[in-house]
């Protein structure tokens, strides 16, 4: 993370002699990129290097992001990391400079994608280890937890333009791990038994724990029309309920704040199941991911993109209108403006604000729409920390009677 900002101090400082224009920088990602755009845009380390942020399928406060610096965990997961890599240490001071010495490649190989030696040298779970180096809120690059600097609007850079959004099946990114001989087929179904065994796994905070918090999440999310059938399907409750908790929500609790606190904010969702997908897999739909292929134009590449992506006619017309307002939004920080100085095309992508809840549908027909998942969202982002709040105090108060 200091790298992104050492690089934009560069770019800050020379791209004037590439033609460019130190005024007018945008910066974007997808994923964990999405989730490093918005960690700049609330550190003040970066003040200043950049006017423009876009934040495709990711923000600083998904699920268990980041992890303060005196959590149990931390310690635990940093000691572990140093006995994979041969760093056992007794204090944490000569584990940092053990770790230090450590190549790259050292790292990269010893912690496999399983993270399972982890699992091993630490004892813990998958869901634990699974963010093993997210940032920590370290007073320096990241101030304080991203919720708190969210709600109190401490963060200073309300003069950037955003742009933010997600799609419409986020949650199947996590499901092939289940159905790793499932690949090829046209669906997957998933029944109450197996659901049950492995639904909380898919939740990285401890709240996952709590009998109340477990039922408040499935009255939400599962199908309780078809819930008594043998032949219930609880594909759709798992899929919706992982996107929703470590995308979607997080994603519309950051564009409500940086509206709130000043800045221009556009929101987008992608609906649209692409003929072509990014993903091997045939049963994922609009999955996360998915809009990449729109924004580079994967069809226009002559077969020179990592995937060869062959669009519709109707899908051609959607990527070029999606790079088009992309490349507004980095020109003049406005998707509906090819420069600074034009004049906005019938405000065709209106600003998200509170209230109206405005947002472009990412589609053929690329719809402006309102308030989508709005009822998941002030479950995930209201509610519910007050479900946790109240339910742990409740038991402290049984617990000490």
């Amino acid at each position: 993370m200091h790298d992104q900002v050492a690089a934009l101090k560069w770019v800050n400082e020379n791209i004037a002699a590439f033609g460019g224009d130190p005024d007018g920088v945008t910066i974007f990602g997808e994923s964990a990129g999405a989730g490093s755009v918005d960690f700049l845009i609330l550190s003040p380390l970066s003040d200043g290097l950049f006017h423009g942020a876009i934040m495709q399928s990711g923000t600083a406060s998904m699920g268990g992001i980041p992890r303060p610096a005196n959590s149990p965990l931390t310690a635990k997961l940093a000691h572990g990391v140093g006995k994979v890599v041969g760093c056992e240490k007794d204090n944490t001071e000569e584990l940092v400079k053990c770790l230090r010495t450590v190549p790259a490649e050292t790292l990269e190989e010893k912690l496999d994608p399983e993270m399972s030696n982890l699992m091993n040298a630490t004892g813990l779970g998958m869901e634990d280890v699974m963010f093993a180096m997210t940032p920590i809120v370290d007073g320096h690059y990241i101030t304080a937890l991203t919720d708190d600097l969210l709600s109190q609007g401490a963060f200073t850079k309300t003069d950037v333009n955003i742009m933010i959004g997600t799609t419409a099946d986020e949650g199947t990114l996590f499901l092939p791990m289940l159905f790793p001989h499932a690949m090829n087929d046209s669906e997957v179904f998933m029944n109450k038994t197996v659901y049950e065994l492995v639904w909380s796994a898919f939740l990285f905070e401890s709240f996952k724990n709590i009998p109340a918090v477990q039922d408040a999440i499935k009255l939400l999310y599962v199908n309780w029309e078809e819930a008594d059938s043998e032949d219930a399907d609880y594909i759709d409750a798992l899929s919706q309920m992982q996107g929703d908790y470590t995308f979607v929500c997080p994603s519309l609790k950051s564009a409500r704040a940086y509206s709130k606190f000043g800045a221009n904010v556009y929101m987008y969702h992608m609906t649209h199941v692409p003929s072509t997908s990014v993903w091997p897999i045939k049963w994922m739909k609009a999955a996360h991911g998915e809009d990449i292929a729109f924004v580079f134009g994967a069809h226009f590449s002559h077969g020179k993109a990592p995937k060869n992506v062959t669009m519709k006619p109707e899908e051609v017309a959607m990527s070029l209108k999606v790079m088009e307002q992309w490349t507004n939004f980095a020109k003049s920080g406005n998707p509906n403006l090819s420069d600074t100085d034009g004049e906005s095309s019938g405000e065709d992508w209106p600003l998200f604000k509170v209230p109206g809840l405005a947002y472009k549908e990412l589609s053929p027909k690329m719809e402006t729409k309102r308030a989508f998942k709005a009822r998941e969202c002030v479950f995930w982002n209201d509610f519910l920390p007050k479900l946790v709040k109240h339910t742990g105090l409740y038991i402290q108060i049984s617990i000490s009677h």
